[in-house]
């Protein structure tokens, strides 16, 4: 077993302690002995003066540690301001002191002996003030400019502001007293312009149904299931205004044998006459209108559904335009729904067919007043009006 000799050295702070007791008078203040027949500028400029050793020469040296000996600040001596009459006025009334009313013992030390100007036309009194110094100022003058643009910034992109700027851009075109309305609507893509604005409003007579976005996907599109399209009429991929009335009119309805067997049918009215006749009488607000009360729905085809919905209630709406009246209305759409092929299992075959229904007969009638009050409560939740008192009306 080795052992090495290390050397340790213990390396600690020098403390003084002073003991001294203070002073019993005040130092006497130097006493220059200037000359009557020189000029007072060339006095100035000698290097002499005390100011003028300050300014060129390094004074760290005469600013002793306090612990090591004496202090040196002539301020803590008793008596030293109270006592002399000169140094009084400095601290009585300094914030509205002026040069001219300055003691000339004190206007020396104010004066820099690189300068050949007058004392009348020196700056006012700034060792006496609080320390404050122009790159400072100027540093805080652009911290504030920099943090005003960075402010200024995120106002800018924040979400709540843009939701404003674009709803205050809105509000200016359906003023009517603006004539150059549309023009103020700038859209990302160029060649682009407004040609016309509507009032958008909520459909609050809606508001008591659940609307749902549909989709097909995939093979299940009724663009490309040809036997699908011989039932209800050919469906392009371009043109979306070609849907017949047997789409428009159809019917889904959803079947749940267990938690892990889920499907929703299709049913549609193969008729197209009678497909027709019955969207006009379903979209009509009259009794009179209503030419055909009764149709019979037909089982088409059956898909497997995936859904998902929306966090926020207005995260998603379909819109409805009104031409007579320039009116926009809305309604909130819960969630996505997306219709797949689906694929029955051999064992099961039997089991689907057994639930599903070959037809479905739909009549029309108006709703009991039981269910108009049901339909009126959920409305009132979104806008807040007795519906039961302007039935009455």
């Amino acid at each position: 077993m080795t052992s090495s000799k290390s050397r340790q050295d213990y390396i600690a702070k020098v403390r003084y302690q002073n003991d001294l007791p203070a002073p019993p008078c005040p130092p006497k203040l130097l006493k220059y002995e200037i000359e009557k027949e020189a000029p007072q500028k060339e006095f100035l400029k000698d290097s002499r003066l005390l100011s003028a050793l300050f300014s060129k020469d390094n004074f760290r040296y005469l600013m002793n540690e306090t612990s090591d000996g004496l202090d040196v600040n002539y301020l803590r001596i008793p008596g030293i301001i109270e006592n002399e009459k000169s140094l009084g006025k400095l601290f009585s009334s300094y914030k509205n002191l002026a040069i001219e009313n300055l003691h000339p013992d004190d206007r020396l030390l104010l004066v820099d002996p690189n300068k050949s100007a007058t004392l009348n036309e020196e700056s006012p009194v700034f060792f006496l003030r609080r320390p404050q110094y122009v790159s400072d100022g100027e540093k805080i003058n652009l911290q504030n400019f920099t943090n005003k643009r960075k402010h200024q910034d995120m106002e800018d992109t924040n979400p709540r502001s843009q939701l404003h700027s674009v709803e205050r851009t809105f509000d200016e075109v359906i003023d009517p007293r603006n004539k150059n309305r549309l023009q103020s609507l700038i859209h990302p893509r160029k060649k682009i312009k407004a040609v016309k604005a509507w009032h958008f409003f909520p459909d609050t007579s809606t508001f008591d149904q659940v609307f749902h976005s549909l989709k097909f996907v995939g093979s299940a599109s009724l663009s490309k299931d040809r036997p699908l399209n011989e039932q209800l009429g050919q469906v392009s991929e371009t043109d979306s205004t070609s849907v017949n009335a047997s789409i428009l009119t159809s019917l889904f309805k959803p079947i749940e044998i267990n938690p892990h067997n889920k499907w929703i049918s299709l049913y549609a009215v193969t008729d197209k006459l009678s497909a027709e006749s019955f969207r006009k009488s379903f979209n009509s607000i009259k009794d009179d209108n209503i030419v055909n009360r009764h149709v019979i729905y037909d089982h088409i085809k059956d898909f497997d559904q995936m859904f998902r919905g929306h966090k926020k209630l207005f995260e998603d709406f379909a819109i409805s335009f009104d031409d007579i009246s320039d009116r926009a209305f809305f309604v909130p759409i819960v969630g996505r729904l997306e219709l797949k092929k689906k694929r029955i299992v051999p064992g099961l075959v039997d089991m689907v067919n057994r639930t599903n229904y070959a037809h479905i007969r739909m009549d029309l009638r108006n709703p009991s007043t039981q269910e108009t009050a049901i339909r009126d409560s959920r409305r009132e939740q979104y806008d807040p009006v007795n519906y039961s008192s302007i039935q009455e009306e």
